[in-house]
């Protein structure tokens, strides 16, 4: 854990899964092939172990993510099946997971978090849909442990899980309001344990995280220059490299008007909910359309469990909408809207599969109605 005291904007899972692979294969071997392939590729030479996966260690520390991606599609596909009563929505969901141009790039080009947060998040959204619809503790907390996994992936997991148990609160608190008469004190103490044993689980998984920080810095959540990108405007002003950070809230609040705060705002939603992801769709957006199908029918159609979870994404974006102006990259936040734009994809075909919809096409088609033949 010492990691933290040099790099704490730094998270350890995914150079923890990259070190199991270096260190299985042999450290100083695997090391020296590494550096030789390197050099190669930089003096303009074709690596030689390059095309032969039983000789290239690169080759096996790109297997990581291959895993990863993999994992996200048995999830995925096992968690639709189980959630959807229709098993060809998992299927074609599948299509549209297997032919992401995102997700293909980020598994097989680069060694960066996206596939596992892309994994971990599909846990964490199917397992959660599955505790608001059955209602079992044990949903809860998978999407809890995931969600500390994804912590200890990427700093924003801790706000993705502080969203998914906000989104909970807000649905119960919609509960109290509308249903009270059905509401006890018995029922309000087993929901206070329940949220009080996902915290709990919450901070031992994400141990690994917090507590050097706590040793080190005094705070369980510091993460060092990274605090920067809330309070500028540039990638430049942001990035700085050092241990920790040059902004705060004063700063941002002694140099921008209220309407820089609406601007910056305007802006990341733009970006992040809709140009990003029709981008990064090669212009082919048949997800992205589809998830937008999802969104409007859990909206005004869909059970309170589709609105929940339509909360949950919306609540978790908000940090990379914000800091989308000093952070103005692509794969942060679409690796964040990908796995709900799947989820949302499921629920408009479901919809599409519904009485409803078939009595709506029915009701369109008599509008028009077939000319009799003479």
């Amino acid at each position: 854990m010492d990691y933290v005291k040099l790099r704490p904007h730094r998270q350890p899972l995914y150079p923890a899964l990259l070190a199991a692979v270096y260190w299985s294969e042999g450290r100083d071997a695997l090391h020296d092939k590494i550096d030789e392939e390197q050099k190669e590729l930089k003096e303009g030479k074709e690596p030689r172990n390059i095309g032969a996966p039983e000789k290239s260690d690169l080759w096996w520390l790109a297997m990581v993510n291959v895993a990863m991606a993999a994992l996200g599609f048995v999830v995925m596909y096992l968690g639709l099946i189980f959630l959807f009563p229709q098993r060809w929505i998992a299927a074609a969901v599948g299509v549209l997971y297997i032919w992401n141009a995102f997700l293909l790039a980020q598994t097989t080009r680069h060694f960066l978090t996206e596939p596992l947060h892309i994994f971990l998040m599909m846990v964490i959204i199917l397992a959660f849909y599955a505790f608001l619809q059955k209602g079992k503790a044990w949903t809860l907390y998978v999407a809890i442990l995931a969600g500390g996994l994804d912590y200890l992936a990427r700093p924003n997991g801790l706000f993705v899980t502080a969203a998914l148990l906000g989104a909970l609160v807000c649905g119960d608190l919609w509960l109290v309001v509308t249903r009270r008469k059905e509401i006890d004190a018995g029922m309000l103490f087993r929901r206070f344990g329940l949220y009080a044993g996902g915290v709990l689980l919450f901070a031992v998984v994400t141990a690994p995280s917090w507590v050097p920080r706590q040793r080190d810095f005094g705070n369980p959540i510091y993460h060092g220059y990274l605090n920067n990108y809330l309070w500028v405007d540039t990638y430049k002003e942001a990035h700085v490299g050092e241990n920790g950070p040059r902004y705060h809230l004063k700063d941002y609040l002694s140099t921008h008007t209220a309407g820089d705060f609406v601007k910056r705002w305007q802006s990341g939603i733009w970006n992040v909910v809709f140009d990003i992801p029709w981008r990064t769709e090669d212009r082919k957006p048949v997800l992205y359309l589809c998830a937008w199908g999802g969104f409007l029918i859990a909206l005004f159609r869909g059970p309170p469990s589709s609105r929940i979870v339509l909360l949950f994404g919306v609540v978790q974006l908000l940090p990379l909408i914000w800091t989308n102006m000093s952070n103005p990259n692509l794969r942060v936040p679409y690796a964040s809207t990908l796995p709900f734009e799947l989820f949302f994809a499921a629920v408009f075909f479901a919809w599409l599969a519904s009485d409803e919809a078939r009595q709506l096409a029915g009701e369109i088609r008599g509008r028009f109605p077939r000319k009799q033949a003479a």
